[in-house]
């Protein structure tokens, strides 16, 4: 920490951040209805930096909330038989997913700070849930009547097709795979 610095502690949830997600899907702050300000202290950038990490660790929970709740996806530990101390990572899958080997949509973000759901952190935080989110894909998903799978990595990706899993190393970008 620099002499100056504010210590590097930040709110644990949008309610503390100040923040909220308007009708609209933006990122708001609650009093001001201002768009969220990356400086918000000025020649602090490094503070900057890590309040913004902060926020994105929070909207990554907000959007694995409505991938629950919107979306009606269940998420799995995978390994299924791994132990706590053992590498693990975990999927969100549709309740059909299962039972419809016949089409199978597996969503998969890129690489860095993005986990599921996501497609940019930076769209979900500075413009909205629809440009940065996977979810409008997720709820046409009536539409296309496909089972969907969205994958979160912790250095590897899961594709899961019934009766068969693949484990692929390296970086991965966007894309997705209709079986």
């Amino acid at each position: 920490m620099k002499k100056d610095e504010p210590p590097l502690t930040f709110p644990k949830t949008l309610e503390e951040f100040e923040y909220a997600f308007n009708e609209q899907g933006q990122l708001r702050h609650t009093t001001t209805g201002e768009a969220f300000v990356f400086n918000a202290r000025e020649d602090l950038h490094r503070w900057n930096q890590k309040r913004y990490e902060a926020l994105g660790e929070i909207v990554t929970q907000y959007v694995y909330e409505l991938l629950e709740k919107k979306c009606n996806l269940t998420k799995v530990i995978l390994p299924v038989d791994v132990t706590e101390e053992e590498p693990r990572s975990f999927i969100y899958l549709s309740a059909d997913a299962m039972s419809n080997p016949a089409k199978l949509l597996v969503l998969i973000q890129g690489d860095g700070v993005v986990r599921a759901g996501q497609w940019a952190r930076r769209l979900i935080i500075n413009q909205d849930l629809d440009s940065g989110t996977q979810i409008p894909f997720i709820t046409r998903r009536c539409f296309l009547m496909v089972s969907w799978l969205v994958r979160v990595v912790l250095g590897r990706c899961y594709l899961w097709y019934p009766g068969w899993l693949v484990l692929c190393y390296g970086v991965v970008t966007y894309g997705s795979l209709v079986g």
